[in-house]
């Protein structure tokens, strides 16, 4: 989720509509026991929309108007005693109920997840009832919150609810249309049918109808209230098995293996093992019991069919692993049906979420990196000359339009925004436009360059060229990809007179105290100094070996409670990319190269 500072206050300084909640507006009477909101209920208030517009709680509204209780009517007069919070000159969220649904001004540095978690509303609900959040967020846009969409148990409804003898279903955490469809004999189409299509889709914890008269479920009684604790016990165990897929590659020759592939994946997994178990051992102080099992898991494996297949595995609570895509898809449909958690740890496409809800990809896409990019060059470089390079290559231009749309999104939301007009430059292997035409003098040259593997000669090409332009009159600074870390023949002396910028999903700041305290403890264990994928391995799985001691298996639904820190500058924030899809890390680090060095300069934490 995106915090970066806004440097232009005065975004913040719209017209506020008359609303209840704007200062101007709020009706307050003064009487002997203090002061009073004064409240008139219209059609689709209720108390928890009413306590939210006013920042009270539900027994604070009850007790100052008892009748409230026991229902509202329209034209009712309620009074809300006014909080010591409450200034005259600030509004406060939501700023006004509206046909039944909460409205909410977005303020500076507020996020999409922050938003939901307010109000307890799903993301994915937001979304479909906001279409315009899908292009992002920004000062002072207006987003609805559907009323239906928070926590009913402690909404009071104007009507009382009518008598249904539908049976009723809670949703478990894990659970799909299929799956439910299976487990009671309907169809997926009937259960849409009774449930007006599921809108907003499954919420574990939420309640569906089954199509199924049942004379008992007529009747009408209180439901049973269960604590999240006591819900949560069915989750929790005495000892918890971890498998780690790892591509050892152990029964490769080595007569050959120098320099090969091969080679390479075998001390990226080595690595990786390394730092786990550096991990468990800190998990195994906290008190976490595990039982960790390694496996020797490649693409090549010709035995990961009968080893998910095993009697070992059976029992498995949670998979980190494997690296490589495709051994990958497999475990991720086995673990679906299961319901085994998959850790994917490396760096792969979004598309491994698509069908797999039970899997949670540790690094952001390149399309979440993109937007943090854009909306950093929009907010940070105000009346400089921007330059967008656009490669023309198929693998770059999803980033190029990502790019333009967060970017222009971006401006939308500033002052003073028409003369920040983004141009756009077209490059080849061996040509770069006629960039020296576009290069200014009198202001800093900001070169934008969201490309590739693919476009290494533009990239090398682009490089030459810049070397041979004169410092002294052309201020340059250059955006990049995150794959420009591992391009050899981008010169440090260049990355450094640029100031090479790059988004990172994570990075490894070499002079923090826990870093340098960790590193001299695995050049003791292991004699020699942990690499990239060490520490990856020590924050993954200290985080989701933390997470199942807290929380059991049920550790996905509690992602934002989970109680770690790791190594690395890399956060775990996990948000769901559609209603049954998995789980991505949205964190991104915007990185610096500077004085011959790495330093971080945003991040959407």
């Amino acid at each position: 989720m995106n915090r970066l500072i806004f440097a232009l206050i005065a975004c913040l300084c719209f017209v506020l509509p008359p609303v209840l909640s704007t200062a101007q507006d709020v009706v307050i009477e003064h009487k002997d026991s203090g002061d009073f909101f004064v409240h008139r209920v219209e059609k689709g208030h209720t108390l928890y929309s009413i306590s939210k517009l006013y920042d009270v709680s539900i027994d604070v509204v009850t007790a100052a108007n008892p009748e409230a209780g026991l229902g509202l009517s329209i034209g009712q007069t309620l009074y809300i005693p006014v909080p010591g919070s409450f200034k005259s000159d600030e509004f406060t969220n939501p700023i006004r109920i509206e046909k039944g649904e909460m409205v909410h001004r977005v303020l500076r540095k507020e996020t999409l997840y922050g938003i939901a978690k307010k109000y307890d509303a799903d993301m994915n609900s937001l979304l479909e009832r906001n279409p315009k959040l899908n292009e992002g967020l920004s000062i002072g846009m207006e987003i609805y919150i559907p009323f239906n969409d928070v926590d009913q148990s402690v909404a009071v409804q104007l009507k009382p609810e009518a008598a249904d003898s539908l049976q009723k279903h809670t949703v478990e955490p894990g659970e799909t249309l299929y799956s439910i469809s299976k487990r009671f004999g309907f169809t997926i189409t009937d259960i849409l049918a009774v449930n007006n299509g599921l809108p907003e889709g499954l919420k574990a914890g939420g309640e569906i109808c089954l199509p199924q008269k049942d004379e008992y479920f007529a009747i009408k009684t209180e439901p049973i209230q269960y604590t999240l604790t006591l819900r949560d016990t069915i989750f929790i165990k005495e000892r918890y098995h971890v498998a780690i897929l790892l591509p050892f590659i152990l029964n490769a020759p080595l007569e050959g293996l120098e320099g090969s592939k091969d080679q390479r994946l075998r001390e990226i997994a080595l690595s990786f093992y390394r730092g786990c178990r550096m991990a468990l051992d800190t998990l195994e102080k906290r008190g976490a019991n595990l039982e960790v099992h390694i496996y020797d898991v490649s693409n090549d494996t010709p035995e990961l069919d009968a080893l998910l297949a095993s009697a070992e595995f059976k029992n498995i609570d949670l998979i980190i692993g494997p690296l490589q895509k495709k051994s990958l898809d497999k475990v991720a449909k086995f673990a679906s049906v299961k319901g085994i958690h998959v850790v994917c740890p490396t760096l792969t496409k979004n598309n491994i979420l698509l069908t797999s809800p039970n899997v949670s990809k540790v690094h952001s896409s390149e399309a979440t990196q993109m937007k943090l990019m854009a909306q950093y060059v929009a907010r940070h470089h105000s009346g400089e000359n921007v330059i967008l390079i656009n490669s023309k290559e198929i693998n770059d231009t999803r980033n190029v339009q990502l790019f333009k749309r967060h970017y222009n999104d971006a401006l939308r939301s500033l002052p003073d925004s028409s003369n920040r007009a983004l141009i756009e430059l077209e490059a080849s292997s061996r040509f770069v436009g006629d960039l020296n035409a576009k290069l200014s003098k009198a202001r800093r040259n900001i070169l934008v360059v969201p490309a590739g593997r693919e476009s290494r000669s533009m990239i090398a090409n682009l490089q030459t060229k810049l070397q041979l332009i004169d410092s002294e009159q052309f201020q340059i600074v250059i955006y990049g990809m995150s794959e420009w870390m591992d391009f050899d023949f981008l010169d440090i002396e260049f990355k450094n007179k640029v100031e090479l910028r790059i988004p990172e999903s994570s990075f490894v700041d070499f002079e923090d105290p826990k870093v340098l305290n960790f590193t001299a403890a695995f050049r003791k264990k292991y004699q020699t100094d942990p690499d990239k994928y060490a520490f990856l391995g020590y924050d993954v799985t200290l985080f989701y070996g933390q997470g199942l001691k807290q929380f059991g298996i049920n550790f996905p639904n509690h992602f934002d409670h989970i109680a770690t820190l790791g190594l690395m500058h890399v956060n775990f924030n996990y948000v769901k990319t559609g209603v049954e899809t998995g789980y991505e890390n949205e964190h991104v680090v915007l990185l610096k190269h500077h004085q011959f060095a790495l330093e971080t300069i945003s991040s959407n934490d």
